[in-house]
């Protein structure tokens, strides 16, 4: 009887036990190759589609993004660096002009001591200013913004009364922080307009004017007054011109349109220019010193005037209706 040889016989293949369920090495390196490439995949492919997704979305959004600069950059540019210097070199000079003026009055201005004092090229002032009278009228101009943007930027939600004594104090507020400016402009014929730069100064100065004129007319009429004021609100402008001395009309009306005030009733012109002489007056006594002679302070000879004024800007009505029906009465034969 034959058999199969055993183990060990040397005849034959010979029998390995494995314990039960094991793999053959062929089947344990496709398992070990499959979960390398599992690895791969979760660890390093997907992570990189998944950058490449993002950087494509990144892409997406900084291009849209700079479209929107570009429309942003062409309605209001961004000022770039030289266009700051310049701005900053501008703004030295100005402060370096305005020191002179302080220590010397206007004609101590002088751009040969700006260079000599900002260590520039005699030549290098004049890619900023012509000459000495453009920067001086800048100066001007830049005082009178300031000074109306203060009174313009005043609040105006209580009545008119209290908005005309808010605009009074506040000329002389302005007036008290900023003393070399007030000077330039209304303590010198330089901000008049009339010795040079009309075309700029004037227009200028009518701000602040406009803000006094519209509080003075809101209190007059117990409402607050339009920029042009409608006829017959106060009272009729020819009325009133007719009740003023012979002549007076006629020499506030060529002021009036020079300022773009010509919609407001004479009357009403009259008392906000002379409230403007009034104002501008006990301020530069002010910083003049002269007040503090007096021996009465400021404030309270101040806040007279405040009154005072106030006082007649209500009593404006009243006033021109009288004379309206004065002039109304045929005169004796």
């Amino acid at each position: 009887m034959s058999s199969w040889p055993g183990p060990g016989d040397g005849v034959g293949p010979a029998v390995t036990c494995r314990p039960e369920g094991s793999t053959s090495p062929g089947r344990m390196t496709r398992v070990v190759v499959e979960q390398i490439g599992a690895f791969v995949v979760g660890m390093i492919i997907l992570p990189l589609r998944r950058s490449v997704a993002k950087l494509v979305v990144f892409t997406l959004v900084m291009g849209c993004y700079s479209v929107n600069m570009s429309s942003e950059t062409t309605a209001g540019a961004r000022p770039t660096r030289q266009q700051e210097r310049r701005a900053q070199t501008v703004r030295e000079i100005k402060g370096l002009a305005m020191e002179q003026i302080r220590q010397g009055g206007p004609d101590a201005l002088s751009l040969t001591g700006i260079v000599r004092e900002m260590s520039m090229s005699p030549a290098a002032v004049y890619r900023y200013f012509a000459n000495r009278d453009a920067l001086l009228a800048d100066l001007v101009v830049d005082a009178y913004d300031e000074l109306a943007d203060a009174l313009e930027g005043l609040d105006s939600a209580e009545g008119p009364e209290q908005r005309l004594d808010a605009v009074l104090r506040g000329t002389r507020g302005w007036a008290l922080q900023h003393p070399n400016a007030y000077r330039l402009i209304f303590q010198t014929s330089i901000g008049s307009g009339a010795d040079f730069a009309a075309d700029r100064l004037i227009p200028a100065a009518s701000r602040s004017m406009a803000v006094l004129v519209e509080a003075l007319a809101a209190v007059g009429e117990g409402a607050e007054a339009p920029r042009t004021h409608k006829p017959g609100a106060v009272a009729d402008a020819g009325a009133i011109a007719a009740s003023l001395p012979d002549g007076i009309a006629g020499v506030f009306t060529p002021w009036a349109e020079r300022s773009g005030l010509a919609g407001y009733p004479t009357g009403v012109l009259v008392l906000a220019l002379l409230t403007w002489t009034r104002l501008h007056g006990i301020i530069s006594l002010e910083l003049g010193g002269h007040l503090a002679a007096t021996g009465i302070g400021a404030d309270t000879l101040f806040e007279l005037e405040v009154g005072a004024i106030r006082a007649e800007a209500v009593a404006l009505p009243a006033l021109l209706a009288a004379a309206v029906a004065a002039a109304a009465v045929p005169a004796a034969d």
